[in-house]
């Protein structure tokens, strides 16, 4: 298929045994138009091998020559809560959520890859998050697949934003709590968007030939209305979003109003996005939905949603730091060469023209100091986070534990030993704090013991001082 953009984006999904790939045309002030369009079958039992050679004749077809490319991960292979943490700096979060990734999945925290978006900051210094955990054995598969591609310029993002990018991009003046939905048999994919953000989000099986499916996709929409108000404490979203062209909307309109209470807007996809006349003439044919992968292809999202593993990351950023630095080179020789030929006209130039080039390369070399001490410092980080907990999980949990009867007055953590000083009115209520501790899973780590208790006389009675020391065991 032809096309007159040289820069492209291309989205691809695998879901079930579909491989769906989109082309998004990019023009001089952005992506403009989306120019071709591929769905086709994926064998049974096929290996990695085959699935390579699928994807490779796919990208084939629409001209794919190491462009960016975006894989949609559908829905039913993640998890997502919203959760609450104490801090709002983003590489903070990054490190919080990881070591708590645990709490969600039954497996350690090194065998499970997270992304998350912040929706809101408090005055208190907290965070709500989307928080999103998916296991490195599926993130693996994608890589074994692109290795033998030689593909490494691409990101995966959970298929449900591609959906809020729709919404964003054809209603940008939304106001309120609404349920997007996305159905794309045997899966469907509820989100709810506020703020325009994606503040609570699931995924449910509705089969096609079911008799009752409009009675399961209802019951759907209600438990994610009530889950959303339980899990995130906020009012049950008010209205609810099917997009057509599209399976069920005209269908289950009318009985969502009436069933369940909620504003129904149908929202139509095909007059607010730019298509290629072949392309939309497929879509409308295609089998499956396409929304989540139009939808990624319109704007950029944050790489705290890039669901690759970290070490990958950080290899592709010092990738791409080094193919700028190598452009930057090369157009620097491209300049000396140009001034050399000037330099033979007049020899005078030939000095300023050199000590230009000195001042370009210095500047290369200021840039690249500090990305060097920085990724040193974040080791420091990592290893500190792997081996300790960090300061902020203690003083969280020593807060979230803490009897309103006793007054902390100092808290210590360096190196292997936690103290803590206060004081109380019962001496019993220093042993009930030391017993609290050890329960802890903060505090599995440590040996929990009283250091001194002693009682003194005040004006309001007596009162007992206390110091409770935590030793790590080795």
């Amino acid at each position: 298929m032809k096309t007159k953009q040289k820069k492209a984006l291309f989205i691809l999904q695998i879901t079930g045994n579909s491989l769906r790939l989109l082309r998004c045309g990019i023009g001089a002030k952005g992506r403009s138009e989306f120019t071709g369009l591929i769905n086709e079958i994926i064998a049974q039992n096929t290996d990695d091998k085959g699935l390579s050679a699928t994807i490779s004749r796919a990208l084939g077809k629409l001209e794919y020559s190491h462009q960016p490319l975006i894989v949609a991960l559908p829905h039913n292979k993640v998890t997502c809560r919203h959760i609450k943490v104490p801090t709002q700096a983003p590489q903070e979060i990054e490190k919080v959520v990881a070591l708590q990734a645990s709490k969600y999945l039954p497996y350690p925290a090194e065998e499970l890859i997270t992304g998350f978006e912040i929706l809101f900051k408090d005055k208190a210094g907290f965070s709500e998050l989307n928080l999103i955990i998916v296991h490195r054995d599926i993130i693996r598969q994608y890589l074994a697949v692109f290795q033998k591609l030689k593909i490494d310029n691409f990101r995966i993002i959970l298929s449900t934003y591609g959906i809020s990018n729709l919404y964003n991009h054809l209603k940008p003046q939304s106001q309120g709590n609404v349920i997007l939905a996305d159905i794309d048999f045997p899966c469907v994919e509820l989100a709810v968007y506020a703020d325009k953000k994606i503040t609570f989000s699931r995924y449910a099986k509705l089969e096609s030939a079911s008799s009752d499916r409009q009675s399961i996709f209802i019951e759907e929409i209600i438990k994610t209305a009530d889950a959303y108000a339980k899990e995130a404490g906020r009012s049950a979203p008010d209205k609810i979003i099917l997009f057509e062209p599209g399976p069920l909307a005209a269908e289950l309109s009318r009985a969502l109003k009436i069933k369940t209470g909620l504003t129904v807007e149908t929202v139509s996809f095909t007059k607010g996005v730019n298509f290629s006349q072949d392309t939309l003439n497929t879509l409308l044919g295609a089998e499956g939905s396409f929304l989540s992968l139009i939808g990624l292809g319109l704007k950029d999202l944050p790489e705290t949603l890039n669901l690759l593993p970290q070490e990958i990351k950080n290899t592709l950023k010092k990738t791409r730091l080094r193919k700028t630095h190598l452009q930057f080179i090369f157009l620097v020789l491209g300049i000396v060469l140009i001034w050399a030929f000037s330099i033979i006209k007049n020899i005078d130039n030939k000095v300023r023209y050199l000590e230009r080039l000195k001042q370009e390369l210095g500047k290369v070399e200021k840039e690249v100091r500090p990305l060097e001490k920085i990724e040193n410092r974040m080791k420091l980080v990592q290893r500190g986070v792997i081996e300790k907990p960090s300061s902020l999980e203690v003083l969280h949990e020593v807060r979230q534990i803490l009897p309103g009867n006793i007054s902390l007055v100092s808290f210590n953590y360096e190196n292997k030993e936690i103290v803590l000083r206060g004081h109380t009115q019962e001496l019993n209520s220093v042993f009930n704090l030391t017993a609290l501790l050890e329960k802890s899973e903060v505090f599995g780590d440590f040996n929990v013991k009283v250091r001194y208790a002693t009682k003194r006389k005040t004006e309001g009675g007596e009162v007992v001082d206390f110091e409770i020391i935590c030793l790590r065991r080795d």
